[in-house]
């Protein structure tokens, strides 16, 4: 018992030099070399980008204050989970586990799935800390373009420059936000009332059932690309919210569908025939009993959405209906260099193994949680 009490007490010992460690060291590779690599990785960001995290202190610029909290946040999260993790049990050996905590432990069997989860965390961290991974500006453009514009993949432009002179690197990292961005805030609209409009006609059936279900059924039928080219294009000058507004508003009914259909069954279940006889309303069925036993299939469907978004948001970009130079985007860098593919390829390859990538690691994981979410699989 002692020396059980004792190899406990040095463990936080062991993770405040390396976080992971304590976690490798028990068989917990996972768990281990995630903490190891985040903690890692973010000392490396700091001692090759010192300079630029002391120039956050004078620059006054929003960005770089993110980015310094974001390498404060991991590093912190690094050193403190290794600790936590180091005497606690694991999650998935502890009977009676929860259905979420089941879920984790078979997602992380899907090799895959993993990998995408790594790409896009690691997509995200490298998006946020852009100012300190670096040092070059993305939309500014040198008097002397003749002498740096489409120069070759080097140690001083790691994937090139443009026909303006510009980082191709610093564009994709910049970018990244942009296209980053307008996926989650258009995923999280799309979701929201999709999820909503499911639940209430799965819910209450009948004419309200019908009607809506035929609206749905009516925007699906349309060319969703022509649809949100014809709806941009009223704009004179679509701004990043309108483009984001109009995603989210287009892309809601093939959600509202799967909640319809897992709602139709949920609706007959015993616990919502108790909370009808307990008298609660159709409102707090649907918000407290209805929508939380349906999350498992909307995150699925929230995860694969957002590659398809990225995907269709980098095709309006190219088309010169989103984002409008010179902000860069990966639609927009892309059509930057279509023009010069033989001359200077990588201006339009580089961002685009950029969407590859990320819908490929967005659809790894959707697929594992769709399998580690869905019971009838795990048999």
């Amino acid at each position: 018992m002692s020396s059980g009490r004792g190899g406990r007490g040095r463990r936080p010992g062991v993770a405040a030099l390396l976080p992971g460690l304590p976690q490798l060291l028990r068989g917990q590779r996972l768990a281990g070399f995630s903490l190891m690599a985040l903690g890692l990785s973010m000392l490396a960001v700091l001692a090759f980008g010192f300079d630029r995290v002391l120039a956050t202190f004078t620059a006054g610029r929003v960005d770089r204050w993110i980015a310094l909290l974001t390498l404060v946040a991991a590093l912190v999260a690094a050193w403190w989970l290794s600790a936590v993790w180091a005497g606690g049990r694991r999650a998935d050996a502890v009977g009676g586990a929860s259905g979420w905590a089941i879920a984790w432990r078979e997602f992380k069997k899907n090799r895959p799935a993993v990998l995408g989860l790594y790409l896009m965390v690691a997509l995200y961290l490298v998006t946020l800390l852009a100012p300190y991974l670096t040092s070059y500006d993305p939309t500014e453009i040198v008097d002397d373009i003749l002498s740096v514009r489409h120069l070759g993949p080097s140690p001083d432009h790691l994937m090139g420059t443009d026909k303006y002179g510009r980082d191709v690197y610093t564009r994709i990292l910049y970018g990244a936000r942009i296209s980053l961005s307008i996926g989650f805030i258009a995923v999280a609209i799309s979701i929201t009332l999709g999820t909503l409009v499911g639940a209430v006609s799965g819910y209450f059936g009948g004419v309200v059932d019908t009607v809506l279900m035929r609206f749905v059924d009516t925007l699906i039928s349309f060319p969703r690309l022509v649809l949100l080219i014809t709806v941009i294009a009223l704009f004179e000058q679509p701004s990043i919210l309108i483009v984001v507004t109009v995603l989210g508003l287009t892309l809601w009914p093939s959600t509202a569908r799967i909640v319809r259909s897992e709602v139709l069954s949920l609706r007959e279940r015993e616990f919502i025939e108790a909370a009808r006889a307990l008298g609660l309303g159709s409102p707090r069925i649907i918000l407290r009993h209805i929508i939380p036993n349906v999350l498992g299939p909307v995150i699925v469907a929230a995860t694969l959405g957002l590659g398809n978004i990225i995907l269709i948001e980098a095709g309006l970009s190219f088309l010169g209906l989103s984002v409008r130079p010179p902000t860069p985007s990966w639609g927009v860098i892309i059509n930057d260099g279509r023009e010069f593919l033989l001359e200077a390829w990588w201006v339009s390859t580089f961002p685009g193994l950029a969407i590859v990538f990320t819908v490929v690691a967005f659809n790894l994981i959707g697929d594992g949680l769709r399998d580690a979410l869905d019971p009838r699989l795990r048999m």
